[in-house]
């Protein structure tokens, strides 16, 4: 009755293929119905098995992006500027993580670049030491000696510029601040300082190593990169005074009623100063306020020379330290314009000019429709070629 009831099989019927002792094939029916539960059961786990599997890469996968590769990249860029300060940070690695990750790489980005902006050159020192150690900030870090040539900007008539302009002299200086910050680091120069009317500048002096030269090419090309700096300079200074005296922001700020009739004819004019010698860079300060600089006694030779060119009447002073960094070529059209003995220097000292005429309102010509702003006609600017 058991075997009947579960349909195993019946008692009496010879005929049937269950015919037999009903616990036997009770028993057998359980074990392969059992085989199939075990072999669904297996399944079952492989198959939660494998959706854990990829689940846990895909959360390795994401976290991997979106975190770790972000973080990693931003130890690095940190451990980058620690080792080059002045090395530029890649921006384009953090665009593909998410938004806050994103967020937290651009804010690195512009909070290194802004170190560098703020310290420039001069302050690289201390942020290698400060980021290396990971103390507090401290500017006291010893300097470093190094053989520079300096360079002093002077803006003229500054203080007649400032009260005829009023609040837009702080677009006149910015304007002007951005073509010499512009021409001296395309010639491989340091912007140092910012003294409102003025900027100090620097140019780094390759180190002279010609006993290592094997061939005399080599030492002629070793030599030729160790004079070509002071051409740099040069060039630099030239580009400033022609670029800001045919700029047409500039031009349009000069143009002023009250500018003009104070200086008639005025256009933006410069005095500048060159000179060679050693200076020891590093940073002046305190934990409060950190100023970067360089101290040497041939710091303030280049702001002296600024200052004789108004004695002179000439744009541009250099002294024959200097002028041994020019190509041969170069000092050839430099002239000698003094000789000069100062009571801190046991040498007398030759004064050097490069003769270039000063532009003037009138010297512009006219390239498209003459444009009357206040009565005076200039053009737009067109930057003559040079060197």
């Amino acid at each position: 009755a058991l075997a009947r009831e579960l349909g195993a099989g019946t008692w009496h019927n010879q005929d049937s293929p269950y015919d037999g002792d009903p616990c036997n094939i009770m028993v057998i029916e359980m074990k392969v119905k059992s085989y199939y539960n075990a072999l669904r059961g297996l399944c079952t786990v492989l198959f939660l098995f494998g959706l854990m599997l990829l689940s846990n890469f895909l959360i390795v996968s994401m976290v991997d992006k979106e975190l770790v590769k972000p973080v990693i990249e931003m130890i690095e860029t940190v451990r980058t500027i620690a080792q080059d300060p002045m090395a530029k940070m890649p921006q384009s690695s953090f665009l593909t993580a998410n938004h806050e990750t994103r967020t937290v790489g651009r804010a690195l980005f512009k909070l290194s670049n802004l170190l560098q902006i703020a310290f420039g050159e001069a302050g690289s020192h201390v942020i290698k030491v400060n980021l290396r150690d990971g103390r507090e900030m401290s500017a006291m870090v010893p300097g470093q000696r190094l053989n520079l040539i300096f360079g002093f900007c002077d803006i003229r008539s500054f203080t007649d510029c400032t009260e005829s302009l009023e609040g837009d002299i702080m677009v006149f200086v910015n304007t002007i601040a951005d073509y010499v910050h512009k021409s001296v680091i395309e010639n491989r120069g340091l912007p140092n300082k910012n003294i409102g009317d003025a900027f100090q500048l620097a140019w780094a002096i390759p180190q002279k190593k010609l006993e290592a030269a094997k061939t005399v090419g080599q030492m002629a090309k070793k030599l030729a990169t160790s004079t070509y700096i002071g051409d740099c300079a040069l060039r630099s200074f030239l580009r400033i005074m022609i670029e800001t005296a045919t700029c047409p922001k500039l031009l349009r700020l000069t143009c002023s009623p009250d500018l003009q009739r104070k200086i008639p004819g005025y256009v933006t004019r410069f005095g500048f100063g060159l000179h060679s010698g050693w200076a020891i860079q590093g940073a002046i300060g305190s934990k409060y306020k950190i100023d970067p600089s360089w101290l040497s006694p041939h710091v303030k030779w280049s702001e002296r020379l600024e200052s004789a060119t108004k004695y002179y009447g000439l744009p541009l002073l250099m002294t024959d330290a200097f002028r041994e960094h020019l190509s041969p070529r170069v000092q050839q059209l430099c002239r000698r314009v003094d000789r000069i003995k100062v009571p801190d220097t046991p040498y007398p000292i030759d004064l050097y000019t490069y003769d270039i005429k000063e532009w003037r309102i009138d010297d512009l010509e006219l390239q498209s429709s003459a444009v009357t702003v206040t009565g005076v006609n200039f053009r737009y600017g067109r930057g003559p070629s040079f060197f």
